[in-house]
C-alpha cells in the first residue's frame, strides 16, 4: 500500500513508473521475439526438373516433408 502511496504522490513519479515499466515490458518483448524461432520451408518450381527448396530454422520432420511435397508435385 505504501508503494502505491508514493506512485502516485507526484505526477513526475508516476510518469517515471509508467516509462520504467514500458522499457522493461517492451524489453522482454524483443527478447521473446527474437529468440522464437520461425520455421520456415519454401518449395518453387524453376524449370521442368528443378527444384528450389528455401529452409530457415527448419526441423529434420519438415525438410523431409518438403522432400516429400516436391516427389508428389512431380
Amino acid at each position: 500500500m505504501e508503494f502505491l502511496r508514493f506512485i502516485f504522490s507526484s505526477f513526475w513519479i508516476w510518469a517515471g513508473f509508467i516509462i520504467m515499466i514500458c522499457a522493461v515490458t517492451g524489453l522482454a518483448y524483443e527478447f521473446i521475439k527474437q529468440t522464437r524461432m520461425r520455421r520456415d520451408v519454401r518449395i518453387y518450381k524453376c524449370d521442368n526438373n528443378y527444384w528450389n527448396i528455401e529452409i530457415t530454422n527448419a526441423k529434420n520432420k519438415d525438410i523431409s516433408a518438403a522432400i516429400e511435397k516436391c516427389k508428389e508435385l512431380k
